[in-house]
Parts: C-alpha cells; sequence; structure tokens
C-alpha cells in the first residue's frame, strides 16, 4: 500500500523540489539513525539484489533485527523517492 501511495504522489508531484525535500528529510532521519555508510551500504545492497525475499535477507544482514525494523521502511521510501527522481525528468 505504502509503494502504490509513493508511485502516485511522485506522479502528482510537479514540481522536483517537493521530491528533493521528502528525499533529505529521510536521508537525515536514516543517516542520523544507523550512519551515512551502513545507508549507503543499504542502498548498494538494494541495487543489486532483484529478489524480495533475497533483499530482505540481504538488509537484515547489514541493518541487524533491531534497525531493520526501525528504519527498513525508510530506507525502501527513501529508494522509492530516488528511482522516482531518476525517472522524474525523463517522464516529463
Amino acid at each position: 500500500m505504502i509503494i502504490k501511495y509513493i508511485l502516485y504522489f511522485i506522479d502528482a508531484v510537479k514540481d522536483k523540489s517537493v521530491l528533493l525535500k521528502q528525499m533529505q528529510d529521510l536521508q537525515r532521519k536514516c543517516a542520523v539513525g544507523i550512519g551515512e555508510a551502513t545507508l549507503i551500504k543499504t542502498f548498494q545492497t538494494m541495487e543489486n539484489t532483484h529478489n524480495p525475499v533475497e533483499l530482505k535477507k540481504n538488509l537484515l544482514a547489514v541493518l541487524g533485527d533491531k534497525k531493520f525494523s526501525e528504519y527498513g521502511d525508510s530506507i525502501m521510501q527513501l529508494r522509492i523517492l530516488d528511482l522516482g527522481m531518476q525517472n522524474f525528468d525523463s517522464a516529463r
């Protein structure tokens, strides 16, 4: 459900600055909670893992149970916004 909402949000946004602000807020929250190096590692993991079951397993390995339960949703939202930004200009 959250993914559907985020994709709708990305499609509805006419101004790229709204997406940038959302991304900055999520990046800040995640970087403070798990550290910048770990955040980068989670993005690399998401980029290189295409199977949802493997993705969860790999993110758990990077973050551990506690951090995954605290920040997993925010990290996934951030990744979806990142992908949306990559496609923002090409869709317009």
